[in-house]
């Protein structure tokens, strides 16, 4: 029997340690102490395959297993791929902003909430697996965003009741906004008035008595009461694949904060659009 390649076995040892710990990510340090191995070698070692795709990195430096294992073994479909690898930078979002982020997709006319990290202090709130909202203005926008005008238009003559003129102009100036900014923002429009999680102010006719809406214009120097952030994870052919939302913000935030935070959140979603197979 020919001796066995040390490296190879280096290489099989890792990836065997990720295979058998699913959903966990592990830092070079985990590695290194679970693999017994010294630190230049594993350092090099986690650098090829992440070169190579086979590992992914996340912006803390934590390491999963990366499309290139998962299309070797199709051990996983399309969504789970791209949840495995959403997961992890969701959890650094949620915890870094104190607040729920979620990974959301579309299912025909309703919008399903299909994972999500949860910060400490909102462990009460309500935001479990497989939640659904229509698809409706605030809510749908930012997945239409993209889409032909008559793709909008038949979106909107879709829709019961049907949106006015004037929120359906509303709508349109928050898809540009998401178009030009890749990224939306929902402001409360009553932040005295606290919200149930109902949906039902969803179909009050008169948009300007609905507590919610799609903020489209941003100011750095202007304050604006978030409730929630959205940016879409594109596939290879530029489609809205799905949508990670940082969700439970309260209070005045600053506008320059909402961009920095924009800017984490749109950043994690083009690592994962990058990396998932589609």
């Amino acid at each position: 029997m020919a001796r066995p390649s040390p490296g190879t076995q280096r290489v099989v040892a890792l990836l065997d340690l990720l295979a058998s710990n699913a959903g966990r990510a592990f830092s070079l340090t985990d590695l290194i102490t679970a693999l017994k191995m010294n630190r230049a070698t594993c350092h090099a070692l986690v650098n090829e395959l992440v070169e190579a795709g086979y590992l992914y990195r996340t912006r803390d430096k934590l390491y999963v297993l990366g499309p290139a294992a998962a299309a070797l073994a199709r051990a996983a479909s399309l969504g789970t791929t791209a949840l495995d690898l959403a997961l992890p930078e969701m959890k650094v979002l949620a915890h870094r902003h104190d607040a729920v982020c979620a990974a959301i997709f579309r299912d025909g006319g309703d919008v399903v909430l299909r994972e999500r990290a949860i910060s400490s202090s909102h462990t009460n709130r309500l935001a479990n697996r497989e939640t659904r909202w229509p698809l409706r203005p605030p809510f749908g926008s930012v997945f239409l965003a993209w889409s032909t005008e008559r793709q909008v238009s038949a979106w909107f003559e879709s829709l019961d009741p049907r949106p006015s003129l004037e929120e359906q102009e509303r709508t349109r100036e928050g898809m540009a906004f998401a178009r030009e900014n890749r990224f939306q923002f929902v402001v409360h429009r009553f932040p005295d008035t606290r919200l149930d999680g109902g949906i039902d102010w969803l179909y009050v006719r008169d948009p300007t008595q609905r507590p919610l809406e799609i903020e489209t214009a941003l100011d750095p120097q202007g304050s604006y009461w978030m409730t929630s952030m959205s940016s879409p994870v594109f596939d290879r052919q530029e489609r809205v694949a799905f949508v990670l939302s940082l969700m439970g913000f309260s209070g005045p935030i600053a506008g320059e904060r909402v961009i920095a935070v924009a800017q984490e959140l749109k950043d994690a979603c083009a690592r994962i659009g990058a990396a998932a197979v589609f």
